[in-house]
Parts: structure tokens; sequence; C-alpha cells
């Protein structure tokens, strides 16, 4: 009974200590979002792996559908790749290597994409997680990524081309989630955050959820404003230098040197 009090005790305080926070806090910035002008600006991508459709059995023996698509497609593109459980090592990792280096030669779409990388190929060391070879959930996440971060970056070139033609509208691009290449490391995140520098249109990476939106403070001075209980769409600008006052670094969660991320936390 004792901890449990110790416990409530330890917990009220820190709650005193948010809402003291809270108080130095202003009122949050917030922008309206009109959906029809956003949708006529915005351009998002996704990826469908497709294993609903089969109940799962592709993934037993070892075969990835993948689907992918962007708003300004008519149609989404198909693309299969297996993985022969019954293989030894050896031959299972001929097998990957061959689809990929096979992919990287016939898709324009991912040609580009590796080339402006700066890759010698998918499978090189340093590229794909040596994982890959080995088991079909590492392959398929990997695969995954390539995919829309390829789909991304054809479709940030189409929208810098669309730009040109009407220089009164500027073109956004959506990512669904947090502007990385997963499981792997900083120096992917760095070309890539090069690469769509020099497209020159805005990427947004889109997180339902985040450490920072799951924090106490965050979410008690939303609620304070009475945030939540808007309609709509809208944006919130989060300005660091006020944040940072109360220990809360937002560079923590983006745009750090030597992170896997890139970009600014929004």
């Amino acid at each position: 009974m004792e901890i449990v009090n110790q416990a409530k005790d330890s917990l009220k305080i820190q709650l005193e200590i948010i809402k003291k926070e809270i108080d130095s806090l202003p009122e949050p910035e917030i922008y309206e979002l009109n959906r029809r002008s956003t949708l006529q600006i915005s351009a998002a991508v996704a990826v469908d792996a497709g294993q609903s459709l089969f109940g799962g059995v592709l993934r037993e023996m070892g075969i990835m559908l993948l689907q992918v698509a962007s708003s300004e497609d008519e149609a989404p593109k198909s693309y299969v790749f297996w993985m022969n459980p019954i293989l030894k090592d050896e031959d299972k990792k001929q097998q990957v290597k061959n689809q990929l280096d096979r992919l990287a030669e016939e898709d324009e779409m991912i040609k580009d994409f590796v080339n402006a990388m700066g890759w010698e190929k998918i499978t090189k060391e340093g590229v794909m997680p040596k994982a890959c070879y080995e088991e079909i959930n590492a392959l398929r996440s990997f695969v995954r990524e390539l995919l829309e971060w390829a789909k991304l970056y054809k479709t940030a070139l189409f929208l810098k081309n669309l730009s040109r033609q009407l220089p009164t509208i500027q073109p956004v691009l959506l990512r669904d989630g947090m502007l990385r290449f997963d499981n792997m490391g900083e120096d992917h995140a760095r070309r890539l955050s090069k690469i769509f520098e020099n497209t020159g249109i805005p990427l947004l990476g889109v997180a339902k959820t985040s450490k920072l939106l799951r924090s106490p403070l965050i979410t008690m001075w939303l609620k304070r404003h009475n945030v939540f209980d808007r309609k709509g769409a809208f944006l919130i600008k989060l300005d660091p230098d006020i944040f940072e006052k109360l220990d809360y670094r937002l560079e923590r969660y983006f745009g750090v040197e030597g992170s896997m991320r890139f970009g600014r936390y929004a």
C-alpha cells in the first residue's frame, strides 16, 4: 500500500510540473487546411502488399506481391518477388540477387532511383541488409521501401515539371510514414534528403503517431485549448525555441545529424 501511495504522490508531482509548463506555453498556432485547395496541389504514393487477397498463402510459398501507385497514376503497377524456402542458402542468395539486379536493369523507375542515390547495385553490401537473402519478411520490407521511395522520386520529378508549366501552383508530395528508409542507416537518409531537395518539391511524411504526439505535455496543452474538438483538417505549427526552453528538443524526433530520418518535424 505504501508503494501505491508513493506512486500516486509521484504522479501528482509530475502532473503539477506539466501544468506549470503548459501555463508557460502560448496558444497553439493553428492553420485551417482547405480540403478543396489542398487536393488540387498534393500528390501521394502508396504500396500495397496484397497478401490479404490470398489469405497469406503467398507468404507460405515464399512469394510476395506488391502493388505501387500514386495519385497521379491511372492504375497501380504490380511487382512479384519470390524466395524459394527449400533452396540452400547460397542458391537462395543468388535467386534474390538475380531478381533485384534484373529489376534495376529493366524497370526505368527503379533504374533512375538507383542512379540518383548513387548506388552501383541494389544488392551491393551497405545498400540492402544481409537478412534479405535469408528471410522473406526482411526482403519484403526492403523491397517495399525501395519501390515506395522510387515511386516518390518519380512523382517528385513529375511534379517538378508540372510546376514549371503552372508556376502559380506549389505541388506537395505526401508519404505515408516518416521520412526514412526503414531498417537502413543514416547514409540512406542523407542520400534521400539530397535527391529530394534537388527536385525542389516539398515532401511531407505523414505519421499517425509519434513519441512527441504521445507526450503528456503536448496532449494536455492541446486539450486545454480544445484542439481535439475542432472539425476538419488543420495544421499546428510548433516553435522549437519555446519547447526547448522546457527541455523538449523537437530535433530529437526529426532532422538530427546522423539520424536515419531526415527533414523537420511539423
